[in-house]
């Protein structure tokens, strides 16, 4: 095939994700399970009758790109009991248990009223319909209004709203008449593993247990790193210690917002570390009990 066959293979490959991620819904496992098996069968056929080894090779690396799609759908397939599968458009008031599976991601005014974010790993949603809960499982985004910090590992009952991430918009067309397209939060966080929003307030969360499922080299990092920022914070001036915070640490949540308005405007709001990846915004409060 080539000198270097791995390279080709890792290229072609590498073609095969990208391809996935334009491919419409509508396609689905078995129709590129099928695919590939017919270029499998096509290029083996070919050189066994024919001894055409390049015609071969060409539907042998058409196999591969279709193989790496294959490994991409199969990848988003969810189980029957993923959170996906529960929710529809609307919200849904009921009751959730889960754990918190990182420090808070972000802590600000709403309304008034201090909010705090946090990674949430579904285990359970109540029943609308009995008294029991669903074994529902899936990763979401809590947001709990609370001045109170919440550790990870705390396992919850929460009572409160849930919901998919909203749709962006239809866009808009310009006077040029070119379509100006709408930022796609629901693809944004499910690229995260996050599929659903829940909303509540700290008098209708429980804690159950503390310290469950929790990775103690996890819990000993985000202590590292929350001391760090407070340092940071405490022996520098606010906007500078949020800045070097942000770049440091990926947290973004002493960042003032006519800062954090300008990176986007200026394109570079990328460089700061994702928090929701990283998990590194946290008071050190939260470990004052430890």
């Amino acid at each position: 095939m080539h000198k270097r066959p791995l390279a080709v293979i890792a290229v072609f490959f590498i073609l095969g994700i990208v391809l996935a991620g334009f491919l419409p819904d509508s396609v689905g496992f078995p129709h590129v399970l099928a695919v590939v098996l017919v270029f499998i069968a096509v290029s083996f056929l070919d050189s066994r009758l024919h001894g055409n080894d390049n015609t071969s090779n060409i539907f042998l690396l058409l196999s591969i790109i279709f193989f790496a799609v294959l490994l991409y759908i199969n990848s988003n397939i969810f189980p029957n009991n993923h959170i996906s599968h529960f929710l529809g458009e609307e919200k849904l008031k009921t009751s959730i248990v889960g754990i918190i599976k990182s420090p808070a991601l972000t802590r600000k005014p709403y309304y008034g009223k201090i909010n705090s974010t946090y990674l949430f790993e579904i285990e359970g949603v109540k029943d609308i319909r009995g008294s029991g809960y669903r074994n529902i499982r899936g990763r979401a985004q809590i947001r709990i209004e609370t001045e109170k910090d919440y550790g990870y590992g705390d396992r919850l009952l929460v009572r409160g709203t849930i919901k998919r991430p909203h749709l962006p918009l239809t866009p808009t067309l310009s006077p040029s008449g070119r379509g100006s397209s709408s930022f796609n939060y629901r693809e944004y966080l499910e690229r995260q593993n996050i599929f659903a929003l829940i909303n509540t307030k700290e008098t209708n969360v429980t804690v159950i247990s503390h310290n469950y499922k929790s990775n103690p080299f996890l819990k000993y990092t985000y202590l590292v790193r929350a001391r760090l920022k407070n340092q940071i914070i405490e022996k520098m001036p606010l906007e500078s210690g949020a800045f070097l915070s942000a770049i440091l640490l990926g947290d973004r949540a002493e960042l003032p917002k006519h800062l954090q308005t300008a990176f986007k405007k200026s394109g570079v709001y990328h460089i700061f570390p994702n928090q929701n990846r990283q998990k590194l915004n946290y008071s050190l409060k939260s470990y004052a009990t430890l």
